[in-house]
Parts: structure tokens; C-alpha cells; sequence
């Protein structure tokens, strides 16, 4: 056979992204450094040190596709092969394809030094000098680097890694722009890389990076924030992203303990707790075609959450788990079926396995009704707000009222609200109301309001107006309490600085939470918050997120599906870990002889701490 001799694999890569040799024919030998045939059906090849051109712009590696290697079955990482084949570009990626006469000329073979890399990286193009070659990839300074996305851990066996902490939303921080809000998108981009499992292989059998190099399992997890001192593996072009491609655990550090409780410091010395809990699509009925469930208005919907009574029972003792665990006196829920308040509603349902995990508890739910005792539908979503309590500590005072009008008429969740009274041993009997809420997302899009680009995302205008028709709403006093001392909590979709929260604000509310309740694409910030009125924030004694869900890799929820047996068994179990998406507000109220916080002030200001991810 008349093969092409042997060129030097940075002859055909260059110093560009794109090879000057497609469609050559060359033969190349050099060490083999990642067998990927079972995951990514070909292996990596770097050249010996001693044959490196020390051309700092041109690669030493190269990806041979090798689909069916049924003749070259013997091939290992560490042996030094020599094969043919025709260079190619395959999205963004040069190799070596249609390979033939491929030998093992040494096997065991030193593997080539491990280039290093440093984050952050303002231009990503300028990897293409290192594709395809063994990597060592840390942080600026010398700082670890950081998860900040697992959301593929499971379906791809892949996980983004960062530098300086955790990525943060724009608005999480500032206050939204246009221009501003590009330049940090391109921060961000610059100071992550994803870490892969080497392979394309949907929903892994074994999901490789969890803690300490070890498997991902329910008691060994692995949380936004933990820790990698140096991503080591081959640097990759694949999906239209740089990745590192590693078929090993890596020793991932807990530096984001998993919180048993809320944390009682940042609360405070509290008479009363109050969360806000969403529950992730909470409903009895299954989600299976002709199982709708019918609003108390009349409106039909399908069934969201679980799809199987497995599921379902899984996740209800996950979130039992978590609202008992909470300490919580009086709970807001948001993502729970509107269904009504029937014996067999969802409400009802959580009530009732709440007391059977802890009958002392005694949880109670609230049931809006009118003047004449019909029950109010609280709007006509498929999901709704709800509320619950411990009757030992609070009492219900008059009724509670609901408003789906307006700007709550559809997208926006319609708000609840009830007056409560302490169940003070002295009988002092402090009144307080609580607002529950649930705003429209940024995902769908309603009345044309797609993103301006500014950071707020889709829908902003409408979040606005809920915030504004929330604040005066409950101005006008609508359980007729007679009392001003107001708590605002919920799933308000914004960011700390978008405009929803800074109109609640402009009506004198103070938000108490600080920190994060929710990943989306890598990036930390709350959407969930809790407010104050003017007059209850000298009864604020402080205020945390607890973070039990967004920290947490989705594998480890309730679902079973994409799951094998073991998988079923191994990634879940009864805490409340994962029990949804998003973590609880928790506030606590206290009166006797508590410290009382600046009615101007903000959450700072105030001396009110949350918990706080580690943001640039």
C-alpha cells in the first residue's frame, strides 16, 4: 500500500480554527492520549514532546474518527500509533477521517506534557492553538475553579466550571442596560469552560463527576459552588463550545456544605417563621393525556409534575421533608395544582401528609371564600399560590382575599393574601398579612413583550404591572385587618434589580432576601423574595435562603424516567435535597424585646444577612 509519509500533526492544524489540508490525504504518528471510541466513536492523538514544533499558535492534537473500530480493537491510551486517513473539518474541529493502515509502534508510552490554561479567556478562539491536546485548565490567581452549572450532568455527563465563583445575572447585581448587559455576557463567557465525561451518550449509566472523584450519588452530590483546583483532560471543540473531555472523576471539593436547617443566625431571634415554597409542579392527578384537572372557575388543564404514582409519592416526601425541616409557621407555596380545596385537592393532599409525617405540627390550609362562603378561585392557571400554617402558632384572621383581575386576569399568578395573628403566649396578639404571589416568567412570551436585551428577559412590562397593581392592592387593606404590617413573598420572576422589584420598593417594601434561590443557564440570582412593608419591618429579625434545591444536580429529584433501575435507586432519597427547583424564603418575625430595623434601609442596611454566593 502507497501511504503519504508521516507529517507533523501541527502541519495540518495551523495556527487558525480551520485546517489549510482538508481533504488531504496524510499519515501522522504520535501518541494516543483518550481512547473516546465508546462515547465519541474515535480517540485523541498528540504528538510526542520532543516532535512539538514550539509553535505556540499551531496544535500538537488531533481527533481520528474512528466509527467502527472493529480492527483496531487493541488500541489503548498511552500507545504510539501511526495510521493514514483524510483531514477533515467537522463543526469547527479538524481530524482525521476514512482511516486505514493504522499499527501500534509502542505501547505504554509517556503520555505528552499537559499544556496549561488560565481562566478567564477573553477570546475563545485563541484555544484552537490547543485542540485536541492533554490540558490542565485552573483558575485566575491560582483559584480553584468553581461548578456553576450541573443542569447537563445528567443528560450529557457534562458540568461548567467557572473562575472567581459563581456567574451571576446581570440584574441580579445591576440595574438593567442594554450595552452593559453584553459586555457581561461576554465576561461571563470568558471565565467558564464544561467539563465533559468524553462522550455524546444521552443520560450516562454512570454519572462520573460527583464529589471527591467518585460516582454521582444521593449522598454524594455535587453542589453549585464546589470546587476544582485544576480541570485536567484533552481541550475539545464539540457543540460550538470548547470543552475538556475527561473519562475519570475529578476530586471535587464540598465547599458548598449541604444546609440541614435554615440558618437560624441569619433569622434571628424569631417568634414566627415564614417561607415561601415552590413546589415545582405539585399535583395528585398524573400527568398523563385525559387526566385534566378542572380549575374552581371551570377551566380544564393538563396535569403537570409527576407522571407515575412512584413518582408522586416520591415527590411528596421529599417536599414533607423540606416544609417540616424548614421550621416554617406559615408557608407560601407557589407551583401547586388549582385543583380546589376539596379533601382530594393537592393542598389538601400536602396538608394531610404533612401531619402524617408530624401530627404535631398540626398544618392547616387556607381556603378563600366571598362573603357568602363560596370558595374564590384563585385565577384560572393551571397552577396556583397557596397558603398553609401551624395552627398551634398563628390564627387566621377574617378571610383571605385573592385578585385576578388586571394585570393577574391571565400570565401573572393570581396573589393571595390572609391576615394572621400570633399566637402569643403573653396575648399580645400581633396581626400581620401575607402575601403570596407568583409572576409571570421570562420564558413564553405574552403580548409581544419579548426581551429588550437590558437583562429582564421576556414579559418584563407585564411583571411590572403585577408589582404595581400588587402594591396597590394591598394598600387598600383587601382582608380588611385593619393592619398594615404586610410580608410579600413569592416566585416574582426578577432579578434583585429588575424593575418589578424596584417598583415594590418605590411603594416603601424592603426586600429582605440576599443571595440566590435559582440557576439558569450557569448564572445564580433570586427570583423568589421576601418583602416587608414599612410598618413590619421593625418586627423583621432577619431573613436567609435555603439552599436545598437550586445547588443541587437535577439527577437527583423525584422523576424516574431516562433512569435505569439502579439509577432509580441510587440517585434519590427521602431528604430534602432536590425537592424542586427553587430554594425557600425564609423570613422570621419576632416582638418582644427584638431589635428593631430602620424603616428605610435596605436588606444591608438593616443588618438582615441571606445566604450569598460567591459573585464577581
Amino acid at each position: 500500500m502507497d501511504l503519504p509519509p508521516v507529517a507533523l500533526i501541527s502541519t495540518l492544524q495551523g495556527s487558525g480554527m480551520q485546517s489549510a489540508m482538508v481533504g488531504e490525504r496524510v499519515s501522522v504518528e504520535a501518541i494516543v492520549t483518550l481512547d473516546a471510541r465508546a462515547g465519541l466513536d474515535g480517540f485523541f492523538l498528540q504528538e510526542e514532546d520532543t516532535d512539538s514544533d514550539g509553535d505556540a499558535t499551531t496544535s500538537e492534537g488531533l481527533f481520528v474518527y474512528l466509527p467502527d473500530d472493529t480492527d483496531f480493537a487493541d488500541v489503548t491510551t498511552g500507545d504510539r500509533v501511526r495510521l493514514s486517513g483524510s483531514v477533515e473539518e467537522f463543526r469547527g474541529k479538524t481530524q482525521l477521517g476514512d482511516i486505514e493502515a493504522l499499527a501500534v509502534t509502542g505501547r505504554r508510552q509517556p503520555l505528552p506534557t499537559a499544556a496549561g490554561i488560565s481562566l478567564p479567556i477573553d477570546d475563545k478562539s485563541h484555544l484552537a492553538a490547543f485542540e485536541s491536546m492533554r490540558v490542565q485548565v485552573g483558575g485566575m490567581d491560582g483559584m480553584p475553579l468553581s461548578v456553576t452549572d450541573t443542569f447537563e450532568l445528567a443528560r450529557y455527563g457534562s458540568v461548567t466550571l467557572s473562575t472567581g465563583g459563581r456567574l451571576a445575572p446581570f440584574t441580579q447585581q445591576h440595574a438593567p442596560h442594554r450595552a452593559r448587559y453584553q459586555r457581561w455576557l461576554d465576561r461571563l463567557a470568558s471565565r467558564s469552560i464544561i467539563l465533559d465525561d468524553a462522550s455524546s451518550a444521552r443520560y450516562p449509566q454512570q454519572i462520573q463527576y460527583g464529589r471527591g472523584g467518585d460516582a454521582l450519588a444521593a449522598d454524594n452530590t455535587l453542589r453549585g459552588g464546589d470546587t476544582l483546583e485544576i480541570a485536567t483532560g484533552v481541550l475539545d471543540f464539540a457543540f460550538q463550545q470548547w470543552r475538556i473531555q475527561n473519562d475519570g472523576g475529578l476530586d471535587f471539593q464540598p465547599a458548598n456544605p449541604r444546609p440541614a436547617q435554615p440558618d437560624a443566625e441569619a433569622l434571628g431571634d424569631a417568634d414566627l417563621r415564614i417561607a415561601s415554597f415552590n413546589l415545582l409542579n405539585y399535583f395528585t392527578t398524573l400527568d398523563r393525556a385525559g387526566n385534566e384537572i378542572t380549575t374552581p372557575s371551570g377551566y380544564q388543564h393538563t396535569p403537570r409534575g409527576a407522571n407515575s404514582a412512584r413518582e408522586l409519592a416520591r415527590q411528596q416526601r421529599k417536599l414533607v421533608a423540606a416544609i417540616n425541616a424548614s421550621g416554617a409557621d406559615i408557608v407560601g407555596l407557589n407551583e401547586i395544582a388549582n385543583d380546589g380545596y376539596g379533601d382530594s385537592s393537592a393542598i389538601a393532599t400536602l396538608v394531610a401528609a404533612l401531619n402524617g409525617a408530624a401530627p404535631e405540627a398540626d398544618w392547616r390550609y387556607i381556603t378563600p371564600r366571598d362573603a357568602e362562603g363560596a370558595v374564590i378561585s384563585p385565577g384560572n392557571d393551571a397552577i396556583a399560590v397557596g397558603l398553609i400554617y401551624r395552627a398551634a402558632s398563628v390564627t387566621p384572621v377574617g378571610s383571605a382575599a385573592v385578585n385576578s383581575s388586571g394585570a393577574f386576569a391571565t400570565a401573572n399568578r393570581a396573589p393571595l393574601v390572609q391576615s394572621f395573628r400570633y399566637n402569643d403566649p403573653t396575648g399580645s396578639g400581633e396581626v400581620f398579612s401575607v402575601a403570596v404571589n407568583h409572576f409571570k416568567s421570562k420564558g413564553s412570551v405574552v403580548n409581544g413583550e419579548t426581551a429588550i436585551g437590558d437583562g429582564q428577559g421576556n414579559n418584563n412590562p407585564t411583571r411590572v404591572e403585577a408589582a404595581q397593581q400588587l402594591a396597590d392592592w394591598l394598600a387598600s387593606d383587601p382582608t380588611h385587618s385593619g393592619d398594615s404590617d404586610v410580608l410579600i413573598i413569592g416566585d416574582l420572576n426578577s432579578y434583585a434589580m429588575e424593575d418589578p422589584i424596584t417598583t415594590l420598593q418605590a411603594e416603601g417594601y424592603t426586600l429582605l432576601d440576599d443571595g440566590y434561590s435559582w440557576r439558569y443557564n450557569g448564572q445564580w440570582g433570586s427570583l423568589d423574595h421576601a418583602l416587608a412593608s414599612p410598618s413590619l419591618l421593625g418586627q423583621v429579625t432577619g431573613a436567609t435562603i435555603w439552599h436545598i434545591n437550586a445547588d443541587e444536580p437535577v439527577a437527583l429529584d423525584y422523576n424516574t424516567e431516562n433512569k435505569s433501575d439502579r439509577q432509580i435507586k441510587a440517585l434519590y432519597d427521602d431528604s430534602p435535597y432536590r425537592a424542586s427547583d427553587h430554594d425557600p424564603v425564609v423570613v422570621g418575625l419576632g416582638w418582644d424585646a427584638k431589635p428593631t430595623l430602620a424603616p428605610e434601609g435596605s436588606a444591608e442596611e438593616s443588618g438582615i444577612s441571606g445566604a450569598k454566593c460567591i459573585f464577581p
